[in-house]
């Protein structure tokens, strides 16, 4: 099967794939990881970025165990195809609001695939690629993967943010935070932020 970015601004699909068979599924793949998979093995750990150019970018930066979707939505099935090759699964988004949204979906296929995984949000208006043009990206990059924060602490800030004094607003912002514990696919860390979600929103 075949994954490709186009680079001409004019061509209506950003992602080409080759047709689906018996053979090749793009949601049961991950582009990049046959060239990953021995760097995912050594360090225990995946780094799944949104898209191929992101791949190539972190690649260019010194991290090499970085995957991506084949040009679609994260599924299930390359959640569950990723867990058997680590176990910490780390979601490297864009840093605009698109890319927020975006982690926020992944983050619930992951939980619907029985896996927690990690967040980094680039800084604002920044993609890996962006990134290659900073000076000392390639230490700013894997200082961001070193810090990536649990995806359902990272939820709870966002929720906390939302909240203010107002009995509506703090009221809307726990019951959205409580649905993201419902998902959740622990049962004793469901209880565990059941009991920080009542402390945090007294």
């Amino acid at each position: 099967g075949f994954s490709g970015r186009t680079l001409s601004t004019k061509d209506e699909a950003k992602y080409i794939n080759s047709a689906e068979s018996s053979v090749y599924k793009k949601g049961r793949e991950a582009y990049g990881l046959f060239e990953a998979k021995e760097a995912i093995k050594k360090l225990g750990q995946v780094v799944l970025v949104e898209g191929n150019v992101d791949v190539l970018a972190c690649s260019q930066l010194g991290v090499q165990n970085v995957v991506a979707p084949l040009g679609t939505s994260l599924t299930e099935a390359q959640v569950k195809l990723l867990k058997r090759y680590a176990s910490d699964l780390v979601l490297m988004f864009d840093g605009d609001d698109a890319g927020q949204k975006a982690a926020l979906r992944a983050v619930e296929i992951c939980f619907a695939a029985d896996c927690h995984p990690r967040v980094v949000i680039l800084p604002r208006d920044k993609d890996p690629g962006a990134l290659l043009l900073d000076k000392g990206a390639h230490l700013a990059l894997q200082t961001l993967i070193k810090n990536a924060v649990d995806a359902m602490e990272w939820i709870f800030q966002a929720f906390v943010n939302r909240a203010t004094s107002q009995p509506r607003a703090k009221a809307q912002a726990l019951r959205g935070l409580v649905q993201w514990i419902r998902r959740h696919p622990d049962a004793l860390e469901r209880a565990e932020y059941q009991k920080k979600a009542a402390q945090m929103f007294d």
